[in-house]
């Protein structure tokens, strides 16, 4: 009896190049199956320079389940790795389905799920780094307390591209951050296309809705065959911010069609473009009409 179940332990402790290598020729078979109905580990192995749990099976190559509240499948890394690596050739490395279906959790530096594209080994190519998608949902929904519902940084190309047919192309909602914030060195920052419905919207109930640019435009609407810009609002659909000092403005490249309060409240119009432009006066305390 002793014998045997010396032989049972040595079955199921792996070590070298594969840990556990188990293989399933089968069509519903199971490479690899640990249990445990406690708070242990259901299998547990250990490489040096190999894999610490390789599966092999024409359905699930490695399967984890558990009844509680705890984790089918944990990896850990206390180096530079990949605590959970998925690799396919044509199909879904990590596939995940359930109440989330992937969730990654990092700490304070880290990040939480990272997707890159890479075909040879040594590159990212083109092509989406993680897409989401759902049938009736959210493809994607990013929530943060007091961080960044979404964030996208890209240095060519779109830092968040958000494509819909009738609903909205990117939504993110926060609770004291950006609902989403988008970061690019000459592409766009943030851009939604939709077909039916908005490219992309902006809400809030006590704060404002904020474009910010250093040196080109903060807010830019383009409509093919409608506006390229509505504004309602409850105190007045636009407001321009008057600037601190009186006159037109006397300096810098301005272009015909430009608007421009001054300091006392006088509402100017450039009509030619030059610099500092030519400006008329649409309307003012003393000439309301002129």
């Amino acid at each position: 009896m002793f014998y045997h179940c010396f032989l049972v332990i040595l079955c199921t402790i792996g070590q070298g190049v594969n840990g556990v290598h188990g293989k399933s020729s089968g069509s519903t078979g199971i490479a690899v199956l640990g249990e445990n109905s406690g708070t242990g580990v259901g299998v547990s192995e250990t490489s040096a320079n190999g894999d610490g749990v390789l599966g092999n099976s024409p359905l699930n190559g490695v399967h984890g389940h558990s009844w509680l509240s705890g984790i089918g499948v944990l990896g850990e890394n206390s180096g530079s790795g990949a605590g959970v690596s998925g690799y396919s050739t044509s199909g879904d490395g990590v596939l995940g389905t359930g109440t989330n279906g992937v969730h990654g959790q990092s700490g304070s530096t880290g990040i939480g799920v990272f997707g890159a594209v890479d075909t040879d080994g040594s590159t990212v190519d083109i092509g989406p780094a993680v897409l989401g998608g759902c049938s009736s949902g959210d493809g994607v929904s990013g929530i943060s307390d007091t961080g960044d519902g979404v964030s996208g940084i890209s240095d060519t190309g779109d830092g968040v591209s958000g494509i819909s047919d009738t609903g909205n192309g990117v939504v993110g909602n926060s609770h004291d951050g950006d609902g989403v914030g988008g970061n690019s060195v000459f592409g766009s920052g943030a851009v939604g296309r939709s077909v039916f419905g908005s490219g992309a919207v902006g809400t809030s109930f006590n704060g404002i809705v904020v474009g910010n640019c250093f040196r080109g435009t903060g807010v830019s609407g383009h409509g093919v065959k409608g506006y390229g810009g509505s504004f309602h609002g409850g105190l007045a659909p636009i407001r321009l911010e008057p600037s601190s000092t009186p006159g037109s403005p006397s300096s810098g490249s301005h272009l015909m069609g430009e608007f421009y309060v001054d300091g006392q409240g006088v509402l100017y119009f450039c009509v030619a473009d030059g610099t500092p432009g030519t400006w008329k006066i649409v309307s003012s305390h003393n000439f309301p009409y002129f």
